[in-house]
């Protein structure tokens, strides 16, 4: 099978259920002091024990934006095999498209997650998500190494604070005044309409995910495989706006006519042709 072009994915988490790690956690957030400049109310209410309940379940289910303690729940991805721009979305190229799992299976449901990746990426493919170089990515190595599942030969790699490898971070793309944004905004910046999943009602975001993975029922289960799925959706409509049609701004796209071009300029020194090479695959983002 030819690898993918493009792999398009995003992970769901949940907090810590480590038992060791909630009891660190929920010590630490007992004894935390309230700063100075809090109100003379808040530091009254400090040390009672609905303030130190409350304390303790928010240091908890923070751990579900911890890269170090996060525990994947859900993953869900799309594959793009052909360079086409005229396609307007990809299409699945074969098998799963979707993982969702319990923590008694997170070993074996990474083992399969990653034997999926490696029958359709190759070094050549492109890993698209939001905010992957600072959560998805970084949680599925981590527990990766925790259970002792080897990701896929060309997953990234991770050095010096870096990934290196074809990662295309989408949020890192949009310019804008803080590095933060998130995916609503830059979908509303671009005119992509985004599809609602709805559950009890209201629409799922980020925030409800862990409440609703609590419910636990089958009808939670596809609500966040919608949502998951849907986001995903929404991450290659965003790649293809900001790439216009994955023809610009991306890997090797143009490229090899340019690398050409300065190869050939009998103006340049070889310093100087070293530096242009240099700066062209820098823009491209294909510089580690």
């Amino acid at each position: 099978m030819t690898g993918a072009r493009l792999l398009v994915f995003d992970l769901e988490t949940y907090r810590t259920r480590d038992p060791a790690v909630i009891a660190r956690i929920a010590d630490e957030a007992v004894e935390k002091r309230p700063p100075g400049n809090v109100s003379k109310h808040m530091k009254a209410e400090w040390d009672t024990e609905e303030e130190r309940d409350r304390r303790v379940a928010k240091a908890i289910a923070d751990t579900s934006l911890d890269v170090t303690l996060a525990e994947p729940i859900l993953c869900a991805w799309r594959t793009w095999e052909t360079s086409d721009p005229e396609d307007d979305l990809p299409m699945m190229m074969g098998g799963e498209d979707h993982l969702a799992w319990k923590p008694e299976d997170e070993r074996k449901n990474l083992e399969r997650l990653f034997l999926v990746w490696s029958e359709l990426t190759t070094q050549d493919t492109i890993w698209v998500g939001f905010n992957i170089d600072g959560y998805d990515l970084p949680i599925l190595l981590n527990r990766a190494r925790l259970h002792g599942v080897r990701p896929p030969e060309h997953f990234p790699q991770f050095a010096r604070g870096r990934w290196r490898g074809r990662t295309f971070d989408l949020m890192q793309r949009v310019p804008a005044k803080t590095r933060f944004i998130s995916m609503d905004r830059a979908l509303e910046m671009y005119g992509i309409e985004q599809a609602e999943v709805l559950w009890d009602g209201t629409p799922i975001d980020g925030s409800r995910v862990g409440e609703i993975y609590e419910v636990g029922t089958q009808k939670a289960v596809v609500a966040l495989e919608n949502y998951c799925t849907g986001d995903v959706i929404g991450n290659m409509k965003l790649y293809l706006a900001m790439t216009f049609g994955d023809t610009w701004g991306t890997y090797d796209r143009g490229m090899g006519e340019q690398m050409r071009a300065i190869l050939d300029a009998t103006a340049l020194t070889v310093a100087e042709k070293a530096m242009a090479l240099y700066s062209l695959v820098s823009s491209a983002g294909v510089s580690s």
